[in-house]
């Protein structure tokens, strides 16, 4: 590393890791090197984005911009004039990333896993794709011949830590083996780039402390509707032998560093337990009278019922090569996967729908909807006010607690160009200490908008016994950074500024984030103060639009279901 480069930055992402585990942890002695950084550094909780998806999430860190601006609203984008849906990717996002921004301003930058950056572009160092890519191949290398250096030099890795096999039959010693095998891959990789590559900018990301919380919380607590005691003795401690793991793996970066260098260690959300009951946004919006199913029947009835189960045997039963022939029919593909998500749905007596994801709602808008019956204007707006105000009365028949805290207007959240493609309407569930698990309406037993999950539906998706939570992580540590300091209101979109302002280099002004000044010593801001440079098209994707091809697009998929981020 060239020992000459000063106001250098290493971003160590821990993804989802949340102070709800750390502090206790850090308290009992068992995370040190957390420790000492919390002591030395600057700390406190990262607001993520609303919804708190990894890909808005990791795509406002990445431009330090609200979704409103970089676009990305979901791990699925709409169309436009048709009901379907396709998976994001970097093309999706508008507005430069911080390690393009660095790049142009001469600064070598080493980008590992971050998701939402495949394909990955180009930039003055090395960048390696991270969730959303597809398995390890050149394509998501940049430059390409990376690939082949890492594989001599380093040996194969993978970006999938699971097998659907091994989660339909609850092989949790398997799991976990496979966990801690690619903690230790990426580690290597990361450790590879760290200690032989030139870098000012350094940023790697631990996926594994997402994947280990979604499917062993439900081990690791007891008051957990689906913990059993037997697997509690068995897996109960597989969360924190991650967290230590890598939190050795934190000390050989630290004890690496210069000290012309500023460390974060972040999350782009947090976690938590959910409850063992689901919600169907869907048949809630039926139930309210904004939807419409055909015949009368509900998702997972009658008619609608037939549907899903049809398209689950066809899954199941089909052999590979002729599933393979029919994703290559366009039409089929989108009218399938349309109606699996949205099963038997009326549109022509249908005024709101939604993909039963993270609270989010779309009016079915005659001007942009492909069998839209609301007009823009006035019943545009008496829709969405009567939605929300029944989505804030709204309780839970079984315990009578309201089931939302939050409603949202998309343009009370976002701002930029692109608040036009977002949902119209984003629903914040009651902060309680069990969640409830948001499913499609086509996997309901019935038409009502809550039910109980059971035993045998927990054991064929156990990725949803944890869910994402506001709140995650930020520890700084650094020469401008005070000691021992408990910062509070720091954002994801915060991030961006700040790595631009420690390296010496101006905030543009198209960034919603800011600097976290409370985290700077004030002699540091008073030597070094901010400046901003003025941006003008800065929405603009240079870059030619890509989609997933086939088999790309049967990767993500699966990818994203085994997290338990789409049904």
């Amino acid at each position: 590393m060239n020992k000459t480069n000063r106001n250098k930055v290493v971003i160590i992402v821990l993804d989802v890791a949340t102070f709800d585990l750390i502090m206790p942890w850090v308290k009992e002695g068992k995370l040190p090197v957390l420790s000492k950084l919390i002591q030395q550094g600057s700390w406190g909780n990262l607001q993520s984005t609303i919804p708190f998806n990894s890909a808005v999430a990791w795509s406002s860190f990445i431009t330090g911009k609200n979704p409103g601006k970089h676009g990305v609203f979901d791990f699925r984008y709409r169309t436009k004039k048709s009901y379907y849906m396709r998976f994001v990717n970097s093309f999706c996002r508008q507005g430069k990333s911080i390690w393009k921004l660095l790049s142009d301003a001469g600064k070598k930058v080493i980008v590992n896993f971050v998701p939402i950056t495949y394909p990955p572009e180009e930039v003055n160092g090395c960048l390696i794709s991270g969730l959303t890519a597809p398995e390890v191949c050149e394509k998501i290398f940049y430059p390409r011949e990376l690939f082949k250096e890492i594989m001599s030099q380093v040996g194969v890795f993978t970006m999938r830590p699971f097998a659907r096999d091994q989660i339909r039959l609850n092989k949790f010693d398997k799991i976990f083996e496979v966990m801690t095998s690619v903690v230790d891959q990426h580690y290597a990789v990361a450790d590879y780039l760290f200690k032989n590559k030139d870098w000012d900018f350094f940023c790697t990301v631990f996926g594994i402390t997402d994947n280990v919380q979604h499917f062993f919380w439900q081990h690791m607590d007891p008051n957990h509707p689906f913990h059993n005691p037997f697997d509690g003795s068995v897996y109960g401690d597989c969360i924190l032998k991650i967290y230590e793991k890598v939190d050795k793996m934190l000390e050989s970066f630290l004890e690496r560093l210069d000290d012309n260098t500023t460390v974060f260690v972040m999350s782009d959300h947090g976690l938590g337990a959910n409850s063992n009951k689901a919600f169907y946004l869907n048949n809630w919006l039926a139930q309210e009278g904004f939807l419409a199913f055909k015949g009368g029947s509900g998702a997972g009835t009658k008619k609608g019922g037939f549907l899903k189960k049809s398209i689950l045997m066809a899954k199941k039963y089909i052999p590979r090569k002729y599933k393979n022939k029919l994703r290559g029919i366009p039409w089929l593909k989108s009218k399938v996967e349309t109606m699996y998500w949205n099963p038997n749905i009326d549109w022509s007596r249908t005024k709101a729908f939604s993909y039963d994801v993270f609270g989010l709602i779309w009016i079915n808008l005659e001007s942009r909807e492909l069998e839209g019956v609301v007009k823009d204007g006035k019943e545009y707006e008496d829709v969405r006010s009567e939605i929300i105000e029944r989505a804030l009365r709204f309780t839970d028949p079984e315990t009578g607690e309201k089931v939302f805290s939050k409603a949202y207007r998309k343009e009370e959240i976002y701002n930029g160009e692109c608040v036009k493609n977002a949902p119209d309407i984003i629903l914040m569930q009651k902060e309680r200490d069990y969640t409830y698990i948001y499913r499609s309406s086509g996997l309901a037993r019935n038409r009502l908008p809550i039910e109980v999950v059971t035993a045998k539906e927990n054991r064929n998706n156990p990725a949803q016994m944890g869910s994402h939570r506001l709140d995650g992580v930020v520890i700084m540590k650094g020469k401008p950074v005070q000691n021992g300091k408990n910062i509070s209101g720091a954002r994801i979109i915060d991030i961006a500024p700040t790595v631009l302002y420690l390296m010496g280099l101006p905030v543009p002004n198209d960034m919603d984030g800011r600097v976290i000044t409370e985290a700077i010593n004030q002699s540091y801001l008073d030597t070094h103060p901010i400046s901003y440079s003025k941006v003008v098209d800065s929405n603009t994707n240079t870059r030619h639009p890509s989609e997933y091809n086939k088999d790309e697009e049967k990767q993500i998929e699966e990818a994203l279901k085994t997290l338990g981020y789409i049904d």
